[in-house]
């Protein structure tokens, strides 16, 4: 089994469940192994100890510099959560206190130190690299660990305990994992009894223990610098660490090949595994000068984070979001509606409403439940630009001002961002830094936004059946198409008639495509206000066909590309469906199942799609408004 590492993925065989316990244990010396003697096994157990160095003058002192200071940990390795921290004092030792913990009997947990080391100045300071070392710890009405059998006795952290978990891991990796209850009590000081454990002293403890102790003098992280040569089963100290400077191509195919070019790629058979979301690669080759790896890309991956997984644990970023053609993948967020930032699924949204880009790639979201405007990077860190989560009507900056279920956002070339204010019938405007003010009020329920390549900004007033022209040049505002009626009739200006209008998108042509809701068609509003009707016959289906022929039900969001290719969905629909210039519909995504489930486009599942944006790279952006994420769709 995994015990060691930051990939929740790789965890999922152990078990583990939180309880309550108080575990004292001290960081060792190199060759001297520092045993914690307990007291009376109670509800709350303390064990207390002190740090040994062995007389190797390097290891020693950068020993001594680990154990003064630590940050001390213990992990469940099933959830991957840190059950408590505490910090080692000046001889090593510490306390580690918890609340409601109930170890599970036989169960794994690790037990880690990490101290960053001196290299080129103070310890602990940003960017110095980092030691950790490691145990592995059993529950058996007490703690029992590599180093004893007896619960409670003999707790230690050493050299050679890290060594063993680290042998475990590579195993792992390399897929020939160890039975952990087989570890306990086998290392005393330096030596490693190997009867029963499948583990060879000669041929497993001792090279690692070399190859741990060598890392530590060279100050390198012992748990992130050793490999496993899978074809033969020998270990040694990694050369560096991969580095990824360009992704080709930049969307993948699944079944095809990526290739990552860059340095440091290790070709041992079993140091790195690629992660495609959840799904790993099993096939990957190494140029003879290390600088481009050849990743297939599994048949069954679909668009998500791209990562390298190494020995131990340790994770490297190659993309934080990789699309791959003929998939849909979350981008950030994680099906529960709150309001939080961060990174990819760390971030939570409640209701994603409209999207639009800025030339930097940064993606703006109308977080409409949560009365609110997000930004994601391109790197798929999300932050509040605007608004706090509370509802009501007030200019100002950042979490000072408020909104009222914001809906459409528009970007223009002078860095503002344009909101449709539903709740408030409001037309806001908010800066880069978060500076939002109001432009124009008594608006009826506005939803979609767009400008055109004048500077106009039209508006689709939901619940007045029109669209509302804004000039931002001299702040006013005029009926352009639609007369407040909720009907249907083709037309010019306020002869032609809605009902119930949601998504806007414009064409380079200054063309408006409008998603009239309730009307269950798509119509074209040109320059002159001239509307027509090209997809849907007022029947509430779901049904392919060119022009009229087509049938939609509640369309929604719309969004259209270079070529004039619209993208349309409904929230009711649960999936995408694409409109060619010349009026033919068909379905791109989503199997028509209300749901969540990310994958190939024929199986991927939405839930209340409303906010649709394109990607010049030739992505579709979705506010799958119902599963509270940012889902995208590479056709």
């Amino acid at each position: 089994m995994k015990v060691l590492g930051g990939n929740p993925r790789r965890r999922s065989n152990w078990v583990g469940v939180m309880g309550l316990v108080a575990v004292t244990f001290a960081v060792p010396g190199c060759h001297e192994a520092v045993v914690v003697r307990p007291g009376p096994i109670a509800t709350v157990t303390t064990l207390s100890g002190r740090v040994e160095f062995a007389p190797v003058r390097r290891i020693a002192a950068t020993m001594a510099q680990i154990a003064n200071g630590a940050t001390v940990s213990l992990i469940d390795p099933t959830s991957g959560n840190t059950l408590s921290s505490s910090v080692t004092d000046a001889s090593g030792s510490f306390i580690l206190s918890f609340s409601n913990l109930n170890p599970v009997t036989g169960a794994a947990y690790v037990l880690e130190a990490v101290k960053g080391l001196p290299v080129g100045g103070n310890s602990n300071r940003v960017g110095a690299p980092a030691a950790r070392l490691r145990t592995l710890l059993f529950w058996n009405g007490g703690w029992q660990s590599l180093t004893n059998s007896a619960p409670g006795v003999g707790i230690v952290v050493s050299t050679a305990t890290t060594a063993l978990s680290t042998i475990v891991s590579l195993k792992k990796t390399a897929g020939t994992p160890v039975t952990l209850s087989n570890l306990v009590n086998t290392i005393n000081g330096t030596t490693f009894t190997e009867a029963g454990t499948g583990l060879t002293n000669a041929a497993d403890f001792q090279p690692m223990l070399t190859a741990v102790t060598s890392a530590i003098a060279l100050d390198q992280d012992p748990l992130g610098a050793n490999a496993l040569n899978s074809s033969n089963g020998t270990y040694g100290l990694a050369t560096g660490i991969p580095m990824v400077a360009a992704i080709t191509p930049t969307i993948g195919t699944p079944g095809s090949t990526v290739s990552l070019t860059g340095s440091n790629f290790d070709p041992t058979v079993g140091r790195n595994t690629f992660w495609f979301g959840n799904v790993a690669a099993s096939t990957w080759s190494v140029s003879t000068d290390r600088t481009t790896c050849t990743v297939t890309i599994p048949s069954n991956a679909y668009s998500a984070q791209l990562t390298l997984q190494q020995p131990n644990g340790v994770i490297q970023t190659i993309a934080a979001f990789y699309p791959l053609h003929g998939t849909v993948g979350t981008l950030v967020g994680n099906t529960y509606a709150s309001l939080s930032d961060g990174a990819g699924a760390l971030a939570q949204f409640n209701a994603p409403y409209g999207i639009a880009f800025d030339g930097a790639r940064n993606r703006y979201v109308v977080d409409a439940s949560n009365n609110a405007i997000r930004r994601v990077s391109p790197m798929g860190v999300v932050t509040t630009l605007a608004g706090n989560g509370s509802s009501g009507s007030s200019d100002g900056s950042g979490s000072t001002a408020r909104f009222n279920s914001p809906q459409g956002i528009v970007f223009d070339n002078g860095n503002n961002l344009y909101v449709t204010d539903n709740g408030n019938g409001a037309l806001r405007r908010v800066t880069l830094t978060g500076t939002v003010s109001t432009l124009l009020t008594g608006l009826a329920q506005p939803q979609g936004i767009v400008l055109d390549s004048n500077g106009n900004l039209f508006i689709a007033e939901s619940n007045a059946h029109r669209i509302t022209e804004y000039t931002i040049a001299s702040g006013t505002s005029s009926v352009f198409a639609g007369n407040g009626v909720a009907a249907f009739a083709d037309g010019t200006g306020t002869s032609a008639q809605f009902n119930r209008l949601a998504g806007l998108a414009v064409d380079t042509s200054n063309n408006i495509y409008v998603a009239d809701e309730y009307n269950h068609r798509i119509r074209k509003v040109t320059p002159g206000a001239v509307v027509t009707t090209i997809g849907g016959n007022g029947t509430a289906a779901e049904v392919e066909g060119t022009g009229t022929s087509a049938q939609f039900a509640y369309p929604q969001g719309i969004a259209i590309d270079g070529p004039g290719n619209l993208y349309i969905a409904g929230y009711f629909a649960d999936h995408l469906r694409k409109m060619t210039p010349s009026g033919v519909t068909s379905t791109i995504a989503g199997a028509g199942v209300d749901g969540y489930s990310d994958g190939a486009t024929t199986s991927a599942q939405f839930h209340n799609c409303i906010g649709l944006s394109y990607d010049p790279s030739g992505m579709i952006v979705v506010g799958d408004q119902g599963n509270n994420v940012l889902r995208v769709v590479t056709p």
